[in-house]
């Protein structure tokens, strides 16, 4: 008997394109995240990451992303939790697997809010028939990347001149 192990790696990534009349406030996020950043302190479970208030904003892009991925690519969700993460010039994420933190959540999406073209992008690396693989695609403004939350990530150095933002969410899958 034969016995065929493939390894499937699900990643889903766009701009988001909401509708006439809904528009996602990021600049209203990036103030929030850097008021807990700089003057609240609140601090969220990793260096450089804060936390996120619930919004308006918030909600109509985690409703977003929640139909998205259900009316586009079957595939059904829940949200668990939102962070901020912030990057500084020159300054690379630590590597990050949010099941450690949250065992129960099945998908992470990473959401650029304040980020320039070509200044970073998002490593993943995974295991593919045993061996150890690398994938990585540029984020930036307004554009989100959805994986498996047990794969170890990271942001690569930050190339701008600025201080970059992320919003950063995990998902539970509810079928």
């Amino acid at each position: 008997m034969k016995k065929k192990v493939l390894s499937a790696l699900d990643i889903y990534s766009e701009e988001v394109n909401i509708p006439g009349g809904f528009e996602i406030n990021r600049k209203k996020i990036f103030s929030h995240i850097l008021h807990n950043c700089f003057i609240e302190r609140e601090i969220f479970n990793y260096k450089n990451t804060f936390k996120v208030d619930s919004s308006q904003d918030l909600g109509w892009f985690n409703q977003y992303i929640i139909e998205h991925l259900l009316l586009r690519h079957k595939v059904a969700l829940e949200s668990h939790n939102y962070y901020g993460l912030i990057l500084y010039p020159g300054e690379m994420s630590i590597i990050r697997n949010e099941n450690n933190l949250y065992p129960t959540s099945a998908y992470t999406v990473i959401y650029g809010i304040e980020v320039p073209k070509n200044s970073t992008e998002l490593t993943l690396s995974f295991k593919d028939k045993n061996k150890l693989k690398i994938y990585s695609e540029e984020i930036y403004d307004n554009k989100f990347i959805i994986f498996p939350s047990s794969e170890n990530y990271f942001l690569t150095r930050n190339n701008s001149s600025n201080l970059i933002c992320f919003l950063v969410g995990n998902f539970l899958k509810t079928f």
